[in-house]
């Protein structure tokens, strides 16, 4: 039997998780993986060897004509490797667009949607559904929130593997760690909302440590007068900022040993403009596959995922509900445990069964 061909396809530079997570699936079921994405997100996720049989490398295309060319040089290649089906891991943009316009007939497309807005109201997306008939997204609740259009079938898939971190992080004992992944940004992350809750939360328990493990610049307007208030309010000393960008390895390292992780995403706010409405915080499925209780503003206690999984507050209370929520973390992490939607094998297996399934 002639073992099936899937190209995992990532044009960015991101949603390596989603990536690594497909590429192990469909190892693990004897399919052969082509990974066409950048060299540089190649080389940064070493793991991704183990189950790729062949890497393409994939340049920036900036100019209408490299993009162009870049389709066509796709679509030879993926004609010259016999792949029999294609999977984008980031389905939207020119970069898709333009490979649907000219992608062979006889190859089916499958695409991972990261925010559902696109299938909403973007032209570009409309073009590109023209050709990829089926997609996933990453969690059950924004799948109940599209409206499915007829030719199109929708599935769910939660991406749970990550690289282990292999750095020797110092933990101090009785040190509370919550971590806030992710560039240190306020249309990311409600910082000035959150000022108070960090004061509150640190006068009841001075142990806590809110660790910020994504790149902040000095430009960042926002982002200056948050750090200057947690200064100011004698807090600063209760955080931990990084000022360069932070490789895998780091990031998972310090990860690893979260008591929490936090999203920092609050209704009304620019974070909430898109998180929980359109897509899912990065942040999420990462406390789903390693299992570390999240932080959750109460007005998304509706996804019925988190309720599973984290400690649920409001702005006013934030400070009450960490801290019967320090004493309610092995609960939560048990419960997490037997969740379903956060078996890794269940998540594989529902993956491919979609991947396998028929239009």
């Amino acid at each position: 039997m002639v073992n099936l061909k899937i190209a995992l396809i990532e044009f960015g530079e991101s949603h390596d998780e989603c990536l690594l997570s497909q590429a192990k699936a469909l190892f693990n079921n004897d399919v052969i993986v082509f990974m066409y994405c950048s060299t540089s997100l190649w080389e940064r996720n070493p793991a991704f060897q183990k189950y790729a049989f062949r890497h393409i490398s994939v340049k920036k295309a900036n100019s209408w004509r490299s993009q162009i060319n870049l389709a066509l040089s796709l679509r030879k290649s993926l004609l010259k490797n016999n792949i029999n089906k294609v999977v984008f891991n980031t389905a939207q943009g020119a970069l898709v667009r333009n490979f649907c316009i000219v992608s062979p007939k006889k190859i089916e497309l499958i695409g991972v949607l990261h925010t559902i807005k696109k299938l909403k109201s973007s032209f570009t997306q409309k073009i590109i559904t023209s050709r990829i008939k089926k997609y996933l997204v990453l969690n059950k609740s924004l799948l109940i929130k599209l409206k499915t259009p007829s030719k199109i079938k929708l599935g769910v898939f939660y991406p749970l593997e990550y690289s282990r971190g292999t750095q020797n992080i110092i933990k101090e004992k009785d040190k509370v760690w919550i971590v806030i992944p992710g560039e240190v940004q306020q249309r990311r992350k409600d910082l000035l909302g959150s000022i108070e809750m960090i004061e509150n939360a640190c006068q009841k328990n001075k142990n806590l440590q809110f660790i910020f493990l994504g790149r902040y610049d000095n430009i960042w307007e926002e982002t200056k007068e948050f750090i200057a208030l947690l200064k100011m309010k004698r807090i600063y000393t209760n955080c931990m900022f990084f000022n360069e960008f932070i490789d895998t390895d780091l990031f998972m390292s310090f990860v690893q040993k979260a008591d929490f992780l936090w999203p920092m995403v609050h209704p009304n706010t620019k974070s909430a403009e898109e998180y929980f409405v359109n897509q899912i915080s990065g942040t999420i499925n990462l406390a789903f596959s390693l299992k570390i209780p999240l932080l959750i503003h109460q007005h998304y206690s509706s996804w019925e995922d988190l309720n599973s999984s984290s400690v649920l507050y409001s702005k006013s209370d934030f400070s009450n509900q960490l801290v019967s929520g320090i004493k309610q973390r092995e609960e939560i992490i048990i419960k997490m445990n037997n969740q379903a939607n956060f078996s890794k094998e269940k998540q594989q297996a529902a993956y491919l069964n979609f991947i396998n399934s028929s239009d």
